[in-house]
């Protein structure tokens, strides 16, 4: 329908007028609806630009187009699909301002004149792709094995770098000769049980420390160059989990701390008649300071005589003889050991040397070796045959150096019918001597060997001359001697 108005306007002063043509047009029912109106989305973060969000849909009796509202960068709309899309890839850890995002999305007709709203809310979720990072990200430590228990060897700082920032958890990860050697602490959570390598710190800033004695001394940590190896194995919450390892290494230096000690035996024999040279006692002394037992022996006290009895193996604590020794001079020899370490601190320092002393007594063993010795070794003597055979014609002066020799006599030469013996060293005659021209005749003159022996084996001996003279008499009387020559 067509409408031709003619319109006047007046007021006091005057008026104007004009024409308005009203042209009515039919009205056009194509109104558009979204099918849901509202609706909620979750994705994962970095799945790459173009990734499928979601789809809105409107319906109309006519063509509809998609719009965002009001344009962000992340995501974008097909105009002619509605298919939601991410426009690049979405990285919380760079962009955490992306974790809720409100579309406002249009759908519109053609010639704009009908068109509706619906809202498209997304949230994006972080994914747990980002380990742990640890300062420092190795721990090297050189200690002394003095170090004590409890002392801080480092101070580890973790954090977890993912949006989502989960909880970390520790756990000390050990191997055979490292296990309880160490714990982890701070000032608000402590390890439960020290025994243990694999409790949980909820914790970020931790404290790496000694929880066990260290050694030097073994030969374990010797074939390990003397470290301690471990690592602290750090875990996040997240999903999945992701676990960072920081390697710890402790070298343990020396600290000479124990002293030589000195074990039995302390007193040893020798014959006297050793050869020099001879290995006459070994000293045993044990040191517990890695190396094991590395000592410098000396002899510092009773080995005074020029030259010296006696020389030790520095190395090996084996005493030698230098000089013959005789029991009859000297029965034993106290002796003062001194066993020096060689070990020190990992500085050198004689300082740090430690040193010990030991008594040990050596005891000379009698040989018999020294022949009796008689004085005078010749006797003379001049009887009457007719001496009581009581009393001795001549007594023998003999000793023996060796101190406990027994002195045997025996008469084994010049003893014509077997007319003399020996009592202990008494010489004494059978009161039988023959004068008689029609029977035995015994000569005037007796030149008489005796046999001097000592004992005990090997038995030496000696020959002492006594020479008998014998005056004939005619009584038969037993006289007592007259002369003596």
């Amino acid at each position: 329908q067509y409408f031709r108005l003619s319109i006047t306007v007046s007021d006091g002063n005057g008026s104007c007028s004009g024409i308005l043509n009203v042209i009515v047009l039919p009205v056009i029912h194509d109104t558009v609806n979204f099918t849901v109106g509202s609706q909620s989305v979750r994705i994962r973060e970095n799945k790459g630009p173009l990734f499928p969000v979601t789809s809105v849909h409107a319906v109309s009796n006519t063509r509809i187009f998609y719009r965002i509202v009001d344009p962000v960068t992340a995501f974008r709309i097909d105009e002619k699909t509605g298919k939601i899309t991410t426009t690049s890839n979405l990285d919380l850890d760079l962009h955490p301002n992306l974790r809720f995002n409100t579309l406002v999305i249009s759908a519109y007709t053609e010639n704009l004149q009908s068109s509706a709203t619906a809202v498209v809310n997304i949230t994006v979720e972080d994914v747990n792709d980002i380990a742990p990072w640890c300062r420092p990200a190795v721990i090297v430590k050189e200690v002394p094995e003095t170090t004590a228990i409890g002392r801080i060897l480092e101070h580890l700082s973790c954090t977890d770098p993912d949006f989502s920032n989960t909880s970390l958890h520790y756990r000390i990860q050990s191997n055979t000769n490292s296990i309880y050697k160490f714990r982890m602490q701070n000032n608000e959570l402590q390890v439960r049980n020290q025994k243990s390598y694999s409790n949980t710190i909820l914790l970020v800033s931790l404290c790496y420390m000694v929880n066990n004695t260290l050694t030097y001394d073994s030969a374990e940590m010797a074939s390990v160059n003397f470290q301690y190896a471990a690592s602290i194995v750090v875990t996040d919450t997240g999903i999945p989990q992701l676990t960072t390892t920081v390697s710890v290494f402790v070298t343990v230096t020396p600290v000479n701390k124990y002293p030589p000690v000195f074990h039995l035996p302390v007193v040893f024999f020798v014959e006297e008649d050793a050869p020099l040279g001879t290995d006459v006692a070994n000293v045993n002394a044990t040191d517990r300071d890695w190396k094991f037992n590395d000592l410098e022996f000396s002899i510092v006290g009773g080995n005074t005589n020029d030259p010296p009895t006696f020389y030790i193996n520095q190395m090996n604590g084996h005493i030698i003889l230098l000089t013959k020794l005789d029991f009859e001079e000297r029965q034993s020899y106290t002796l003062t050991i001194q066993a020096k370490d060689l070990n020190n601190d990992i500085l050198p320092d004689p300082k740090n040397q430690k040193t010990s002393w030991q008594n040990i007594t050596i005891y000379v063993q009698d040989i018999n070796d020294n022949p009796p010795v008689c004085h005078p070794p010749y006797y003379e003597e001049t009887i009457y045959s007719t001496r009581e055979k009581e009393l001795p014609i001549v007594s023998l002066t003999c000793t023996d150096r060796d101190i406990n020799s027994v002195l045997t006599y025996s008469i084994v030469g010049g003893n014509t019918n077997n007319r003399f013996f020996m009592d202990d060293n008494n010489l004494l005659s059978r009161d039988t001597f023959s004068y008689s021209f029609i029977g035995i005749y015994d000569p005037t003159t007796f030149e008489l060997l005796v046999k001097v022996t000592d004992e005990p084996d090997p038995k030496l001996s000696t020959i002492v001359t006594v020479i008998v003279h014998v005056v004939p008499w005619t009584t038969t009387t037993s006289t007592k001697p007259t002369t003596h020559t």
